[in-house]
């Protein structure tokens, strides 16, 4: 597995690569992982019996606004890593990580068969000159991977569409959607007759919008005074949300509560669970929310219509529109009714498509697929 990106560090690709492996390991698998360290850590161990080998990185992430790092070093170590572990098969992950830049240069070298899995969806969002190079860098990419890569995986029929819009051959793409720990996040849960405590879990960048929400909460409390908006994740626009939210007088309203452990009990405490990404891929926080029987609100992008049907099992607005997410934050904490209605909707749908047992065998289908057509 290649990913830049790995646990200790917490996000959606990460759990979805660490969720994988967990499987195949369970399957009977091997499972070497080769990423980035972020944050700094040890450079090898075994974690429940996955191999993690980790290289030293610059972050990028503050600079391009999404998930991005570098490293120099990187080429060599996963040259020997390649060598030491004798994979059968190259899985990489994100079409804008450095690590999958390095696996399809290398499968040049090795010739192994490779997959890559693609966790972003249109980025058409971002503007000006920092929008034209991003693009370029992402058809660039896409030309490698088509190249390079014996089959793509897309986790949405929109990820399916952008992947050819950068260069995929459709003929190598496939949809494998991402799945949930059902036995994790499935709960107990009793609905307020009087909700009012909304939670946003992520990364503090642009992409994942946390600026839109704290201009909505602000509309949110002048409408419901009593509103608590908890902001669970860090990163760079911290600072700047801390800043507004004193300058607004916000601070009974808005708690950051930065990282935290156990985003369980936190998804147990809330009522509403909030995404208003400008960009997505299929959004692993949704599904974790839907599966711990929390109603959904979230912007219209990449896979999230593919698990949200708007009004019955979710929630959708327009990515960057405060108003308007605004609006559907209040209707919803005015309806309790409505909000448990779609909160049962949103679970059931969920627990019916998208539990690691069915997700698993689209993956094991997929590499003996591969194997076989390289044998």
């Amino acid at each position: 597995m290649l990913t830049d990106y790995f646990y200790p560090h917490v996000g959606g690709t990460e759990k979805v690569v660490l969720d994988l492996c967990h499987n195949l390991v369970l399957n009977g698998h091997e499972v070497c992982v080769f990423t980035l360290n972020i944050p700094k850590t040890k450079e090898e161990e075994v974690f429940n019996n996955i191999k993690i080998m980790r290289v030293n990185a610059w972050e990028l992430t503050p600079i391009t606004g999404f998930q991005s790092a570098f490293s120099f070093k990187a080429w060599f170590k996963l040259q020997k890593t390649i060598e030491d572990f004798k994979p059968d098969i190259i899985h990489a992950h994100h079409q804008f990580f450095f690590t999958t830049l390095i696996g399809m240069l290398l499968k040049k070298r090795h010739h192994i068969p490779t997959v890559t899995t693609l966790h972003l969806g249109s980025i058409d969002f971002i503007f000006g000159f920092k929008g034209i190079v991003i693009r370029k860098i992402e058809r660039m990419m896409g030309r490698i991977i088509n190249n390079n890569s014996d089959i793509v995986i897309a986790g949405s029929k929109n990820l399916k569409e952008n992947g050819i819009k950068i260069g995929i051959d459709p003929a190598k793409s496939t949809i494998i959607p991402n799945a949930v720990d059902l036995s994790y996040f499935k709960m107990i849960r009793t609905y307020s007759a009087k909700p009012r405590n909304v939670v946003f879990i992520g990364r503090l960048i642009s992409a994942k919008g946390p600026d839109i929400l704290i201009r909505s909460a602000k509309v949110v409390s002048e409408k419901i005074p009593d509103v608590k908006f908890n902001i669970v994740g860090d990163g760079p626009l911290k600072k700047k949300i801390e800043e507004y939210v004193k300058k607004n007088n916000l601070t009974k309203n808005i708690t950051i509560l930065g990282k935290i452990a156990e985003i369980r009990d936190m998804m147990k405490a809330s009522d509403i669970y909030v995404r208003p990404s400008l960009v997505d891929g299929m959004p692993y926080g949704i599904l974790e929310a839907m599966a711990a029987g929390l109603p959904v609100i979230a912007t219209d992008v990449a896979g999230t219509s593919d698990i949200i049907t708007h009004s019955k099992t979710g929630y959708l607005v327009k990515a960057g529109n405060v108003k308007e997410l605004a609006d559907a934050i209040i209707e919803l904490l005015k309806n309790p009714d409505y909000l448990e209605n779609m909160a049962i909707n949103g679970l059931d749908f969920v627990t019916s498509n998208y539990g690691w047992q069915d997700i698993y065998a689209a993956y094991d289908n997929c590499y003996q697929k591969l194997l076989a057509n390289n044998t």
